[in-house]
This record gives C-alpha cells, sequence and structure tokens, in this order.
C-alpha cells in the first residue's frame, strides 16, 4: 500500500508516492536515487470549483458569500452599464447578456 501526497515547493507541485502517512503541514523530505527517476507527461490538476454567481455580481460557494471581480476571474468579459458580459456581447435573451 502506498499513499500519494501532493507536495508544494515553490510555484511546483510534486506527487510523492510513499509508504509513510503524511498530514496537512507535515514537512516531507524526498531523495532520490538515480535510478529512481522517472519523467512522465503530467496529467490535468486543475483544480475547479462549482459556485454560484447573484445578481448583486457575488459568489455563492459552499455557504458563503464572496465578493470578486468577476471580470478577473471569468476571461474576455467586462461590466457594461453594471451588466457583466462577454466580449462577443452575442449572446442576448430578455435584455441580459449571457456569458457563454
Amino acid at each position: 500500500m502506498h499513499y500519494e501526497v501532493a507536495v508544494e515547493s515553490g510555484k511546483y507541485e510534486m506527487i510523492i508516492r510513499t509508504t509513510r502517512c503524511y498530514h496537512v503541514g507535515d514537512t516531507v523530505g524526498m531523495q532520490l536515487e538515480p535510478d529512481g527517476i522517472h519523467v512522465m507527461i503530467a496529467e490535468d490538476h486543475t483544480t475547479s470549483f462549482v459556485t454560484t454567481i447573484n445578481g448583486d455580481y457575488t459568489l455563492d460557494f459552499n455557504g458563503k458569500i464572496i465578493s470578486c471581480d468577476l471580470t478577473q476571474v471569468i476571461p474576455k468579459t467586462k461590466m457594461s452599464d453594471g451588466v457583466l458580459v462577454d466580449e462577443s456581447r452575442s449572446k442576448e435573451k430578455n435584455g441580459c447578456y449571457y456569458i457563454g
């Protein structure tokens, strides 16, 4: 049996397989033997979250309300007359523009 431990070092994240169990916040050491290095194509470990955008452009995530600039979170959007729109503005429905 082994554990997969995600370790962050600066801007890098490594997945380490080990027989030792570590907890969040533990210091983890790593020793590489010359024939123990295996270069592999990285899997996509992009973290994504599902959230709801409220009418006042706050986010409802996991029972918490988060205020943020959605134009910095959603690419190719801007605020226009107090409404969040995508750059093409091509998806108009009932007077509202929807990000698609």
